[in-house]
């Protein structure tokens, strides 16, 4: 009986930590982690219970929120005004989008992050090796993503797309308003200024890799959080060492395709959607091999011990200060040491 009460307060206190982290706007990457710590601990019943509960009360959230727009509590507005009387994710974009869209956008982005966190603990418990285990969590939230524009179209909403274009230009210019308030009257403002669409046009062409790259970010933080927080259950004793990462040898072959198609699309320009494919692509390539980067590095330090490393960029510090002060003119001695 005690056990089945700790599981209940472990579930609670789980989903309101994970719904405080999601309305914190600043910490919102973090949502996966206590359902994720949950799932771990108290099993796989108690995780899905813990999302499940979380995500209803989203649900309220959010429907309590657009009620109190609708009744005329709150302003509409993009880009810094204030929106909605609740500070959820969202409600800032009344200004717009409908209230039947924001509504999908905010329980899908909670969704996004209940189906990292679900993933996170599954592999967890079925000890998936690494790749698989962040493959398969990203993997899960590009999936919620897609659902969610696959209803905008068939639901009717495809208008949104020119909407978020719409969105993305209102943020550059505030941007810019705020870089030409701290620093008028340079060529730097004025350029951005003139090029407000082509900017919010780049980014909305990018915002693919953009969404990808969010969510790889997403998934491989909690999970590096997870594994040095959650020591009970022995989740993580398989992976042993986190830094011999090593991405398949085939992903190299993503980045030449997409970097020849990229640069023949522009020596010999043929379609748009080559420009656009291949760009993300390399983008979402990179950031894999970004990651791949930082696990040689880690490696690498694991390898070397920290006092001999020291020793050496303080004597090539010192090497280098000492004959900088050798090869100082006569001139810029002190007087006391010119008069003798």
């Amino acid at each position: 009986m005690q056990k089945r009460w700790q599981t209940i307060r472990d579930v609670t206190m789980a989903s309101a930590m994970s719904l405080v982290l999601y309305a914190s706007g600043l910490l919102v990457i973090f949502t996966p982690l206590p359902l994720f710590y949950v799932y771990v601990l108290r099993g796989r019943k108690a995780g899905l219970g813990s999302v499940a509960l979380a995500f209803s009360i989203a649900i309220a959230a959010y429907v309590f929120a657009l009620f109190l727009f609708q009744q005329g509590i709150g302003s509409a507005g993009i880009a810094g005004i204030e929106g909605s009387p609740i500070a959820i994710p969202g409600t800032t974009l009344t200004g717009s989008f409908s209230r039947e869209v924001l509504f999908a956008i905010g329980t899908g982005y909670f969704l996004f992050f209940s189906v990292i966190a679900c993933l996170l603990g599954e592999g967890a418990l079925r000890k998936f090796a690494l790749i698989t285990w962040g493959s398969s969590a990203t993997a899960g939230g590009m999936a919620v993503i897609f659902a969610m524009i696959a209803w905008f179209f068939l639901s009717g909403h495809a208008e949104i797309l020119q909407n978020m274009r719409g969105f993305l230009e209102g943020i550059v210019t505030e941007v810019v308003k705020v870089q030409t308030s701290a620093a008028p009257n340079t060529g730097v403002t004025a350029l951005l200024a003139e090029r407000i669409p082509e900017i919010a046009g780049a980014m909305f062409t990018l915002m693919p890799a953009i969404l990808f790259v969010f969510t790889l970010l997403c998934a491989v933080i909690n999970m590096l959080v997870g594994r040095r927080i959650i020591r009970k259950r022995h989740a993580f004793t398989h992976l042993h060492n986190v830094a011999r990462f090593k991405l398949p040898d085939e992903a190299v072959w993503v980045v030449i395709l997409c970097a020849l198609a990229f640069l023949g699309n522009a020596a010999l320009p043929t379609s748009k959607w080559i420009s656009i494919i291949s760009q993300n692509g390399l983008i979402c390539a990179g950031a894999l091999y970004f990651f791949q980067g930082l696990a040689v590095v880690v490696y690498f330090l694991q390898k070397v011990k920290l006092p001999g490393l020291a020793v050496v960029v303080l004597g090539t510090f010192e090497r280098k200060y000492s004959r900088n002060k050798r090869d100082e003119p006569v001139s810029k001695l002190p007087k006391h040491l010119l008069t003798d």
